[in-house]
Order: structure tokens, then sequence, then C-alpha cells
């Protein structure tokens, strides 16, 4: 062989390896966050168009945020599915207020998913009559609600999921605790399912119907701006830090507390409305600093503002994970 044709065959395998190296490259990073002006509604998944649907290629992602901004006339459904569009379910976000799980919204907001084993993820608008309804979702490497440091508590990250199937009988489905698979009081039994398992949800059949609720999701939220805070059994909610000179002291009474509970707090000066107060929104007051200073476990713990709050109460939320 001739030089020439040795320099002619080493270009063509350099030029197979890049081109190689460009679809392995494409499928490793799809395309995160995916963005979409939605004005058009579709009657399903299969009827999905550019203007109805915003979808993300999950990959090896394990949380997913999903935005709607913009003044609309609309409901936006959540969707996801686990072989890659061959099927869909109903998706139960949190909202980042938590102001609790829905599938659906009609309203902007801000909501998080864990989506360990699901290959897409959906913002379907189901009707339609004005504006635009500006979607986002954004996937992380991150559960939604799980960190990725620490020791033990291995395995998959809870799904969440609702608008299942229903079932006389729900039939057994292989897994662990990550989602408890719940039938009404007069069926069973209760299950549980890996959440990776999308699509073995149907294996239940179809008349009373059944919801799923994953362990970390609390069933119910806390609104109280009184001090202490009224939160009876609630591993998450909304309160507010009463004004004080030096720093400022609220107890949240929620039987969801126990010796071992992690206890977040967030300022939120957005919760007014919510809480019935003013919230305090001068930043130098809420840069403060804030910590978790006592508990009681299955009575109550206690948040410290180190700062001063000269007029309106701290306003925030806070989540029990347990």
């Amino acid at each position: 062989m001739t030089m020439k044709g040795v320099i002619k065959q080493v270009k063509i395998k350099w030029l197979m390896s890049l081109g190689m190296l460009f679809i392995l490259t494409g499928q490793l990073y799809a395309q995160n966050p995916v963005t979409g002006s939605l004005t058009a509604q579709a009657a399903s998944n299969a009827a999905c168009t550019i203007n109805s649907c915003l979808t993300l290629d999950v990959g090896n992602n394990g949380g997913a945020s999903l935005t709607l901004l913009g003044t609309f006339g609309a409901t936006a459904q959540f969707w996801a599915s686990g072989n890659n569009g061959g099927s869909w379910r109903a998706l139960s976000v949190s909202a980042t207020d938590g102001s609790g799980a829905v599938t659906s919204s009609t309203t902007a907001g801000t909501w998080v998913v864990n989506i360990a084993g699901l290959t897409q993820v959906q913002i379907l608008i189901s009707s339609y009559t004005s504006g635009a309804v500006n979607a986002t979702i954004q996937a992380s490497p991150q559960s939604a609600r799980n960190s990725t440091s620490g020791g033990g508590g291995g395995g998959t990250p809870p799904l969440v999921l609702s608008s299942l199937v229903g079932s006389t009988t729900c039939a057994p489905i292989a897994g662990n605790d990550s989602i408890q698979l719940g039938c009404p009081s007069n069926v069973g039994p209760q299950e549980s399912v890996n959440g990776g398992a999308l699509d073995a949800i149907a294996a239940c059949p179809t008349t009373s119907p059944c919801t799923a609720t994953a362990a970390l999701l609390p069933a119910t939220t806390c609104s109280s701006s009184a001090s202490p805070a009224v939160c009876g059994s609630a591993a998450a909610g909304s309160v507010a830090i009463p004004t004080g000179t030096v720093s400022s002291t609220l107890t949240v009474n929620t039987t969801a507390v126990t010796a071992n509970s992690q206890i977040f707090f967030v300022p939120d000066d957005t919760l007014g409305t919510k809480l019935s107060v003013t919230c305090n929104s001068t930043l130098a007051t809420l840069v403060g600093g804030y910590a978790i200073t006592a508990r009681t476990a299955g009575t109550s713990f206690q948040i410290t503002f180190n700062g001063t709050i000269a007029t309106n109460p701290v306003c925030g939320s806070y989540s029990v994970v347990n």
C-alpha cells in the first residue's frame, strides 16, 4: 500500500472515531433543562406537539424541578414514563412552598420530584383558553428529596405517583418500601413498589381507585403564624418567627419530631398571604442567621433567629425528615 493510501485509511478511522464520540456525547448529555412556551392543548400524550407539551429525557438523573411561569388560562398536567413513552402515568410533584403534592396546576409555581428509574418527564396542557405557559423542566443527578452525601440508606430514591389504575384486589408487587401502593379500606392488600418499576403498577385491575404516596412526602402540611406554632403532626409547613431585639425564638409544636429527625428551615418572605401576616423582607434581617436550638421528641422543636427582627416576623418553611 502506498503512503497516500495509508494516510487515507488513518483519516477515515479518525473521522469514524470522532463521529462515535459525538454520538456518545449526545447520549450522555441530553438537552437539560428543556423550556417551552405552551399555547395549545393536547388530548393525550400521543397527541403532543411542540406547542402543547414539554418533555425531558431523564437519563441518569435522580431529581427534577418543574416550573410554570406567566399569566395564562390553562391546566398543566405532570406525567412520567418508565418505558420511553410507551405508556404514561400521572406524576405527583411536591410544591416548593410546602403546599402539598399535585398532579396538575392552573397557576404558576415550582415543584420538585424524584425521577430515578423513569425515562421521561412531561408537562402537558390538557385545557387551554389564553396566555402562554412558560414551562421549564430541570433535571439534576441528585434526588429531589434525598441527599447524595452521608452513609446508609442506599437504594433507589422514592418516586411519587398518583392517578393509578384502580383495583378491588390490588395485586402484590415486589420491591422495597420506597413507595407504598395503597387501596381504599375495603380493598387490599397494600404493597410496595421500587421507584424504578413504574409499569409494574399496571398489575392493579380497574374498579376502585388506588393511590401512591412516598414515605418522605408529608401527608399534611401546616400553616401557623402563632407563637408557638400549632402544627399537629405535620412534618412540613410554614411558620413565622416573632419580633425580638437581639434574637428571636419560635417553638413549633408538631408530633412529627423524633430524637433523630433532620430538621430544615428556610426563610421565605413570600408567605405573607399563606400565613395572613406581613413578612419581614429586610435583607439585613433575613441574613441574620438561624439554628434549630432545641427539640422534644414527639412534641416540638425550636428555631432561634440570631438577628434583630424589629417590626414584622420572619416567615419561612420547615421540614422534618425521619
